[in-house]
């Protein structure tokens, strides 16, 4: 993560700038970050980086002059006395990789840099304004910048010094397609499919672990509300195309008394944190069928694999929402169903890239608690606060105990499944 700040200054007098800097380009253009291994002996060891032969170039180039238009433009900041930019996330490109060894420490070092185009004032301010970098000089520097025609700026220098550490580490488990797809694809796309592989296996554990002691008939105490789940989808999958596996959840009533509605928090159904809920196996083309289901020999587990994968902050705060006004929780009375889809996708990523016609694929909804109910529909919730993570896909973390009510099951699904044709 990458943040620039203004430093404190009483003689200032509260007058902010604008400068435009690539985080990415400078942090790792030649004369970006210099990396340091550090030594058995406490000393420090510069690693020379290949800023030149045979690697992709720098996604972003250096530009030579801004026209300040006052809309959002890449690259260019506003700050005042004592403010900073909001942290941006930086991959480390394949070069500073190539010469990492696992088991060594290392440090990135800024070596500092000076801002080759800016101004006084705020973007508003300068609206309109040619912003033009000095004239490159044979030492790779450049000469002083020009805000505007005839008009000198002074020198503006972004400090050095700002380190990181870290120490390098091999995956103890290889991932089996590495090498075929970094040729296909390259090194960071390859990157960011190992890491989404990584996520899934993580996740496949945490499932295996947390289901080792299956929800039963027993854990529906009295007075508790009846969810039942049942799955629909197409008999066949033609190609490499979208694929839709409805899930359906239908409130049956409340074991042995009453007929109140319920609101609940739907997406703890079908979170990656749910040990129970949607599972999607695999039987090969030519494997014989088996008659004892997912857990027989014929069936592996099929992880999916999300396409739309990225990165998202985890560790900030936890949020406050109202229950009756947030998307991730509905309602429903005795009788009712609630029906969201799981959407599969051939053409992408999310099934295996190695399924072929003859394979066919089972779907199963597999016994879920719901971690936060309450009885009512969603008006009589205005006003009830829980606490979602920072990033809201997650569970409710207060209450944790779901204000000492009740564990509301949802039974499992008969399976259904479909096959890949031609």
């Amino acid at each position: 993560m990458s943040t620039i700040h203004s430093a404190a200054d009483d003689n200032s007098k509260g007058r902010r700038c604008i400068f435009h800097w690539s985080m990415y380009t400078n942090a790792f253009a030649e004369n970006g970050c210099i990396l340091v291994r550090h030594k058995d002996n406490g000393t420090f060891e510069k690693v020379l980086v290949d800023n030149k032969s045979g690697l992709v170039a720098l996604s972003e180039q250096t530009i030579d002059s801004l026209v300040v238009s006052g809309q959002h433009q890449a690259n260019l900041f506003e700050l005042g006395s004592g403010e900073q930019t909001s942290p941006t996330r930086l991959d480390l490109p394949e070069r500073y990789y190539r010469v990492l060894k696992a088991g060594e420490t290392y440090s990135l070092v800024f070596p500092g840099a000076e801002i080759g185009m800016w101004a006084w004032g705020s973007i508003q301010d300068n609206v309109g304004l040619e912003m033009k970098a000095g004239t490159l000089l044979p030492s790779g520097l450049r000469s002083r910048p020009r805000a505007k025609k005839g008009q000198g700026q002074p020198q503006l220098i972004m400090p050095g010094g700002a380190l990181l550490t870290f120490t390098a580490v091999a995956e103890e488990v290889a991932w089996p397609e590495r090498a075929a797809r970094e040729a296909q694809v390259g090194f960071v796309a390859a990157n960011t499919e190992e890491q989404r592989w990584r996520m899934m296996q993580q996740a496949a554990a945490r499932r295996k672990a947390e289901s080792s002691v299956p929800l039963g008939p027993s854990d529906r105490i009295p007075g508790a509300p009846m969810f039942s789940a049942s799955l629909r989808c197409p008999p066949t999958l033609r190609g490499r195309g979208y694929f839709d596996v409805e899930i359906v959840i239908k409130y049956e009533g409340v074991e042995r008394s009453g007929d109140q509605p319920v609101t609940f928090h739907w997406l703890s159904l079908v979170s990656e944190q749910q040990p129970g809920g949607f599972q999607i196996y695999r039987r090969r083309r030519g494997d014989a069928p088996g008659d004892s289901g997912a857990e027989s020999g014929t069936w592996e587990s099929c992880e999916l694999e999300e396409t739309s994968f990225g990165f998202m902050i985890v560790d900030e705060p936890d949020i406050s929402v109202r229950v009756g006004q947030h998307n991730h929780f509905t309602s429903l009375r005795p009788g009712e169903s609630w029906t969201t889809t799981q959407t599969l996708s051939g053409d992408d990523t999310e099934l295996p890239r190695d399924m072929a016609p003859g394979d066919v694929f089972r779907c199963t909804f597999e016994e879920a608690a719901v971690d936060w109910w309450d009885w009512g529909v969603m008006e009589d919730h205005a006003e009830t606060v829980v606490k979602l993570p920072c990033y809201e896909a997650g569970n409710v973390t207060e209450p944790s105990d779901n204000g000492g009510r009740p564990k509301l099951v949802v039974s499992s699904a008969k399976p259904v499944e479909f096959a890949i044709i031609e």
